[in-house]
């Protein structure tokens, strides 16, 4: 009776590490402000140049 609570112990356990050794969300931010920067950077270059016209 005691294997299935280690066995999900261990799995929390083991979930947790593989979260510090590979941290998804912040990648995902880092691409998500890469993203961003290269629209806003886009819709400026776009909006001075209507503005020559």
């Amino acid at each position: 009776m005691t294997t299935i609570p280690a066995l999900i112990f261990l799995a929390a356990y083991f979930l947790l590490i593989a979260e510090a050794l590979f941290p998804k969300r912040e990648t995902n931010k880092t691409s998500q402000q890469e993203l961003g920067e290269a629209i806003a950077k886009y819709l400026s270059e776009n909006n001075s140049e209507k503005k020559v016209k």
